[in-house]
């Protein structure tokens, strides 16, 4: 039996986290795109929080990978964090480990972005050579 799934999304200050927990699925995904695409603008920074995830699916992948796409488009960031072994294993199985930006918690992807905007004035964050978070 398929898990409950809800998600909540909260911002501030352009920096959003998307908390979906349950399963991400093809009949969840659009749910949790609307909060992921709410926050998709011009250098703004989202974080998937995905400790909440007990299942994810190929269209979570597509998810991903549209959401990486927009918010480069926007000259934002998409990050992914706490990633579980349900995510990480749709990604090694896809060869995609190392794509996108991943950072172990949700403070992780969110400190080094207000770092950056005290120290280079830097308005948003981009994924370095080692798919790590570096000032873009």
């Amino acid at each position: 039996m398929a898990s409950q799934f809800t998600c909540t999304s909260t911002n501030n200050n352009g920096t959003a986290v998307v908390r979906p927990t349950g399963d991400v699925d093809l009949a969840t995904v659009d749910e949790l795109w609307l909060h992921v695409a709410y926050h998709l603008n011009p250098s703004a920074l989202v974080v998937l929080d995905c400790s909440g995830i007990t299942f994810f699916g190929t269209a979570g992948l597509h998810l991903i990978e549209r959401a990486d796409s927009a918010a480069r488009e926007l000259g934002g960031l998409f990050v992914l964090a706490c990633v579980g072994e349900c995510v990480s294993l749709l990604l090694r199985l896809a060869d995609l480990t190392g794509t996108f930006a991943t950072v172990p918690t949700v403070a992780d992807a969110i400190d080094p972005l207000q770092r950056a905007k005290d120290v280079h004035g830097a308005s948003y964050w981009t994924p370095g050579p080692d798919r790590g978070l570096a000032t873009g």
